[in-house]
């Protein structure tokens, strides 16, 4: 896919997400897609085998219309080993706060485990230790959308942004 059309952006009136590219297969092993009735709605990344994290805005949905979809780039044509995983439990933080966006975070504990290793396309993602003060640039990974108010990609895609810190705010 490479760098989205800026192009096809400006001429139809949207804002378009400068410089994101469709991400290399593998490059993110802990991304999932968190899905309602086969339909992608938000992304979560690997915790271990039994937990997803997410967050908790994206956690207020029918728990037994949810599931997740692991070891996929492309959720539109998901490849012969990804996994498909029912949620058994959502832990949302309990200081979740959707009018001041606090504490946005939630637990989702699956079913059954996911397996794991590079035969999967899965992996945990490694969390930076409490008290941790990030700073330069992330690498951020989804299938939103990729203009404002455009649809969903149904290829992972990856941008690198600048950490803002909250002072900045």
């Amino acid at each position: 896919m490479g760098e989205w059309n800026a192009t096809y952006a400006s001429e139809n009136w949207k804002q378009a997400i400068l410089g994101v590219a469709e991400a290399p297969t593998v490059s993110f092993p802990y991304q999932v897609s968190l899905q309602e009735n086969g339909s992608h709605f938000c992304g979560g990344s690997i915790i271990d085998s039994y937990f997803v994290i997410t967050a908790a805005h994206c956690c207020f949905k029918e728990i037994s219309l949810v599931d997740i979809l692991a070891g996929v780039n492309n959720i539109a044509h998901p490849l012969q080993g990804a996994q498909r995983r029912g949620v058994a439990e959502v832990i949302v933080h309990p200081g979740y706060s959707s009018w001041f966006h606090e504490n946005d975070v939630c637990l989702l504990k699956l079913r059954e485990p996911l397996i794991l290793g590079n035969q999967t396309r899965t992996e945990i993602i490694h969390l930076p230790p409490e008290g941790y003060s990030a700073s330069g640039n992330a690498t951020v990974s989804g299938w939103g959308a990729i203009y404002d108010g455009g649809p969903g990609s149904s290829k992972l895609l990856s941008i690198e942004v600048p950490i803002v810190s909250d002072d900045q705010w």
